[in-house]
């Protein structure tokens, strides 16, 4: 309940030691493990790089455009590099969410995500491809949304009747071909 974070020895489970952080925080570890990325519910929506060992801060940042964004870690990649930061801004008559790319090791925001889901729930390998689910508040029916992590642009939609999760699985190509001068052979 107090809002810290423990860092705990991997084998033992013992705690080593906790990282004061206070309520409403969301966090992600780097690869290394040396470093932590941790959203705080302040004025401005602030994103800090965190030491994971002493708890100091290496460097921060505040959600462009936010005074009252509430910010949260939606999804990251597979090697830690790109997150995606979400904003909910509480008003009426509804609330409003937004999200952002963030390069995790610079601070760097990159492009905003257009579209109503706020749900990300994987990024491809390739940190080029996020994909997100929506529901209707009555969870009847919402969509799977493909976003294009450059542009911030929805590449594809497809409605659902209810969503729980997304997760990114890539396929091996339907066909493949092979070209000998003039001949095509199809795989």
């Amino acid at each position: 309940d107090s809002g810290d974070l423990a860092v705990l020895d991997s084998h033992t489970g013992r705690v080593i030691r906790t990282l004061p952080q206070g309520q409403g925080v969301s966090f992600a570890a780097m690869l290394d493990g040396a470093t932590l990325v941790v959203t705080r519910p302040v004025a401005g929506g602030a994103i800090e790089l965190l030491d994971s060992t002493t708890g100091a801060t290496l460097a921060s940042t505040v959600v462009p455009g936010s005074s009252t964004c509430t910010p949260f870690l939606s999804a990251f990649s597979l090697d830690r590099t790109t997150l995606i930061v979400s904003c909910t801004t509480f008003g009426l008559p509804l609330p409003e969410w937004s999200s952002r790319v963030l390069s995790a090791p610079t601070l760097t925001w990159g492009a905003t995500l257009e579209g109503l889901s706020r749900q990300f729930t994987g990024i491809s390998p390739d940190n080029r491809v996020a994909f997100s689910s929506w529901s209707h508040r009555l969870n009847i029916f919402g969509n799977v949304q493909r976003h294009d992590l450059t542009t911030g642009l929805v590449t594809a939609s497809v409605p659902i009747m209810s969503t729980i999760a997304v997760s990114y699985a890539p396929l091996p190509p339907a066909a493949t071909a092979a070209v000998t001068g003039r001949q095509v052979d199809l795989h």
